[in-house]
């Protein structure tokens, strides 16, 4: 990360600079209320805890490390100490940090739900199977992959992007994986992607 973002985190509070993305299936624009515009290439995502803020940016981290196709995960963010002895405390003015964040990179898309039927929709569900079966390889237990928000797919560059780990699991029961596995083998097109269920 090239510089210190967090003071553009608290103006991106401060200023309710919330991500808006296009549903169609709602007719309309629709805000996601933990996820803040930081710049034009990097997000804060809220995390209700430590404990689901920390596992997305290790997951988030080691599949990026090992080819899966997931947003750069830049830095964690802790909550502010606003009446700790040892901190300053924090003007409201300024923007409160109030629970964990990620400073992560941007991606530009659409869900696969919002993706028109015809090709692109095709090649972003053979791409999401090419990159859960990559994730089941490495022994992660994809808990809720198969909500088609936890997906992006950036029609420009043809990419499809993973995305909401913080409920995997780093070392999941080969039994679970493997019900996985079958379940996205089966997957055959759009159709297909709709039925799919996980645990």
């Amino acid at each position: 990360m090239p510089e210190d973002l967090i003071p553009e985190l608290r103006k991106a509070i401060k200023e309710e600079r919330l991500c808006r993305v296009y549903d169609h299936y709602l007719g309309g624009i629709r805000e996601f209320p933990t996820i803040y515009l930081v710049n034009n290439k990097v997000i804060g995502k809220w995390f209700a805890s430590k404990r689901y803020a920390k596992n997305e940016y290790k997951i988030g981290r080691f599949l990026l490390e090992n080819g899966v196709h997931v947003p750069e995960m830049y830095q964690m963010v802790p909550p502010d100490y606003r009446f700790s002895l040892f901190k300053k405390a924090v003007n409201d003015s300024e923007g409160v940090i109030d629970n964990w964040f990620i400073l992560m990179q941007r991606l530009q898309g659409r869900h696969i739900r919002n993706l028109f039927k015809g090709k692109k929709k095709e090649v972003a569900v053979r791409q999401f199977k090419t990159e859960i079966l990559k994730v089941l390889d490495l022994g992660i237990l994809p808990i809720d992959c198969a909500n088609s928000e936890n997906s992006l797919f950036d029609i420009y560059q043809g990419a499809l992007y993973l995305l909401d780990f913080e409920m995997w699991k780093k070392r999941g029961k080969k039994s679970d994986i493997e019900k996985i596995r079958r379940e996205i083998m089966d997957i055959d097109g759009y159709e297909g992607f709709e039925d799919f269920v996980t645990i």
